[in-house]
């Protein structure tokens, strides 16, 4: 039960985070951080256990990438 409420909690932070880069027009940022959701929930997916750890991994991405945000070549 303890790991479906820490899921539920990650999760709404890490959607939060990405409505916020959305709304402030950090468009690539946003991009990176929805393929590297994707991708761990892909390697990660199919046990809870793992699915807990992709989504922390990736909230962890999207705190790192806000501080961080990728240079685009121009």
């Amino acid at each position: 039960m303890t790991t479906i409420a820490v899921m539920g909690i990650v999760t709404f932070l890490n959607l939060l985070i990405l409505k916020v880069k959305f709304e402030n027009d950090r468009i690539p940022d946003l991009i990176l951080d929805v393929c590297g959701l994707l991708v761990l929930v892909y390697i990660f997916g199919g046990t809870l256990g793992g699915s807990l750890v992709a989504m922390i991994a990736s909230l962890l991405l999207s705190i790192y990438l806000w501080f961080f945000p990728p240079k685009l070549m121009a």
